[in-house]
């Protein structure tokens, strides 16, 4: 079922259909966040910022950084970071 879901999910993600893609990878992440290595995180991050939900995507974006550290996915979540407002190395002064 969760293979399925997944596919389903990319597939509309790769479709530019980002609210199925967040339903169905949504899903996924629930019932285990570590799905393809992470890649269904990482795809629904994805999804939550291309339909516009910055909040979400944020909150997955650091659960990437966080279950892959010192990845290309980390790293490309860092930068979508960043690109929100959120990066956490942004100097403060």
């Amino acid at each position: 079922y969760k293979g399925i879901l997944y596919q389903e999910g990319s597939g509309a993600y790769q479709s530019g259909r980002y609210e199925e893609a967040v339903e169905k990878l949504q899903k996924v992440v629930d019932m285990d966040e570590t799905y393809q290595d992470g890649d269904a995180v990482y795809y629904l991050a994805q999804s939550y910022r291309r339909a516009g939900q910055n909040e979400q995507a944020i909150a997955y974006y650091q659960k990437i950084i966080e279950l892959k550290p010192g990845t290309e996915r980390a790293a490309n979540a860092q930068r979508y970071l960043e690109e929100l407002g959120q990066g956490t190395s942004t100097p403060e002064e």
